[in-house]
């Protein structure tokens, strides 16, 4: 890491030439340049303090683009365009994020509630509590596995059908920007699944899953509603996709081109559950076995 002027000149140095302004403040957003100034550093406080103020109002100004990006596609999702890859990708980890933290917040809400309920009859080993943080842990990152393949296992497909209407990312970006209606819907759920009621549990036992599994069900059926709509609307959008890019009359009729996105991905989506998701269920059970043990 450098001073400015340290940097200007071994800058000026590489290039020919000297650096731009807004050269200048991507170096000191990457961390080129040393921003706190020492005594004996030779840039000016001024100086230091423009180059500040830009960077802030270039973050200020990314934000509110963000934003401003987003509320068309919550509104009229199927009439807004959009080419911000980045953003698109954003919303896609962020939805990806949110879905994750409402199944995993239930579960883990409901575990410590069993806990509780099972502490008043009898101690509760320090191992089983380890256990229950590992189980927690490994949990998360399987539901995450799963929503991050479950939101993308409509592209193979997509990409396959408009392959003569739309290049590879335009297809993409049109599928992508219908996860900003389900990150809505998913942020909605993420709120709701801290504050819905715990059901009675009292009575249960920690060796009794499956009744447990069903409480949890209809006690956070409103937040798995929520949930749902996300996911129905992200369904319902790649099919508008495919009508979009094939909007002119065309040998195979939308109807099939529609039943054959269906089926590539129910194909794909057999193949992660095979490979990989329910690999890492079995394991995940292993661990749960462990506490029941």
């Amino acid at each position: 890491m450098a001073t400015k002027k340290e940097w200007i000149e071994y800058f000026e140095l590489i290039n020919e030439r000297q650096p731009t302004d807004k050269e200048i403040v991507k170096a000191i957003e990457e961390g080129e340049i040393d921003v706190k100034i020492t005594e004996k550093s030779t840039v000016k406080p001024s100086e230091l303090s423009a180059d500040a103020d830009r960077v802030y109002t270039n973050a200020k100004g990314s934000i509110g683009n963000f934003f401003t990006w987003v509320k068309p596609l919550v509104v009229h999702p199927s009439q807004t365009e959009t080419s911000r890859t980045l953003y698109l990708w954003i919303i896609y980890v962020f939805a990806t994020l949110t879905s994750t933290l409402t199944v995993t917040t239930l579960v883990r809400r409901l575990l410590d509630s069993t806990m509780q309920s099972y502490s008043k009859f009898r101690a509760v080993p320090e191992q089983v509590a380890t256990v229950i943080s590992n189980f927690n842990s490994q949990f998360f990152f399987c539901i995450l596995v799963t929503f991050a393949l479950a939101y993308v296992t409509a592209i193979p497909g997509l990409v396959l059908i408009n392959r003569n209407q739309a290049s590879i990312k335009q297809t993409i970006n049109q599928y992508l920007k219908w996860l900003v209606p389900v990150s809505l819907f998913s942020l909605v759920s993420l709120g709701l699944s801290f504050i819905v009621p715990l059901p009675l549990i009292d009575n249960l036992s920690l060796d009794n899953l499956d009744t447990l599994m069903k409480t949890m069900t209809s006690s956070f059926n409103l937040v798995l509603i929520v949930l749902e709509f996300g996911i129905t609307t992200l369904i319902i959008g790649q099919q508008l996709v495919i009508v979009k890019a094939h909007s002119k009359p065309e040998k195979i009729d939308l109807l099939w081109l529609m039943l054959l996105q269906v089926v590539i991905s129910i194909i794909i989506t057999i193949i992660e559950l095979r490979v990989i998701i329910i690999p890492m269920f079995e394991n995940l059970g292993r661990v749960f076995t462990n506490v029941l043990g």
